[in-house]
């Protein structure tokens, strides 16, 4: 019967209508609280409440669970799911609390590399860059879900610290592996500032020229207008550096 139950909240959740679902899934809990199929209908009743921005209630729900069933199959999605909530709220030194205290107890969880990035976009938000750093190059197994934006990061907090040839190193391997990625102008920009930094002015005039044309509308384009400038300053083409930065106060007044 409960099982049923379980499968009529199921497709509620399917059809995001949170509340019936969280009333079927509430439901089973109270009645098996100790058993499998009540311990995941706690689960999925927290996450009803997440998704209707009751996040107060969910905190509690998926608190109970981690505290309650903390050897249940469900008990790191809830302690995942918990530090979720307050990196979104910006509570990034608790939600890093929620993240040692997951790989603490779940060392071998198939979370464990998702865990490993939201603590690195903690350390980023916190402007510690080198332990993001030192986090991402540490992650061995990345699945595709996030192998992208963790290729990215690695070249822009490598930035950051300035490691300017692990930078050079990483950025270059996201635009070859990424070449219509979502990160690809950023990863375009931050490469050319790198090659700044390298002191590789030719090159990198060339990556903030060709940034210009493939993204003349990004939020970016004024910085890169400067960076062709400097570069031509650095080169000793000083006609061409003049007529650059001319021409970024023009843009700049428009």
């Amino acid at each position: 019967y409960w099982t049923a139950e379980f499968s009529f909240g199921w497709t509620f959740f399917s059809q995001e209508e949170y509340s019936p679902a969280h009333t079927v899934f509430s439901q089973i809990y109270r009645n098996l609280p100790g058993q499998a199929v009540g311990i995941k209908a706690l689960f999925y009743s927290a996450l009803c409440k997440k998704e209707l921005k009751e996040i107060s209630t969910a905190e509690q729900l998926f608190t109970r669970l981690t505290i309650d069933h903390p050897s249940n199959e469900f008990a790191d999605d809830a302690l995942y799911e918990l530090a979720g909530i307050e990196f979104d709220q910006e509570n990034y030194q608790d939600a890093l609390n929620y993240l040692d205290r997951f790989i603490q107890r779940y060392s071998e969880s198939d979370l464990l590399p998702l865990t490993q990035k939201m603590r690195a976009e903690c350390y980023i938000a916190l402007e510690d860059y080198q332990k993001a750093f030192d986090i991402l190059t540490a992650l061995k197994e990345v699945p595709l879900e996030i192998e992208e934006e963790v290729g990215f990061k690695k070249g822009w907090t490598a930035y950051q610290i300035e490691a300017f040839d692990k930078a050079e190193q990483f950025l270059q391997q996201y635009l070859n592996a990424f070449p219509e990625g979502s990160y690809h102008p950023e990863a375009l920009y931050w490469l050319a500032e790198t090659e700044f930094q390298l002191k590789n002015y030719q090159r990198a005039l060339q990556i903030y020229q060709d940034f210009t044309k493939e993204y003349p509308n990004h939020n970016y384009i004024l910085d890169a207008s400067n960076g062709i400038a400097w570069c031509y300053y650095q080169m000793n083409q000083y006609d061409k550096a003049v007529q650059s930065f001319q021409k970024l106060l023009r843009e700049t007044d428009n």
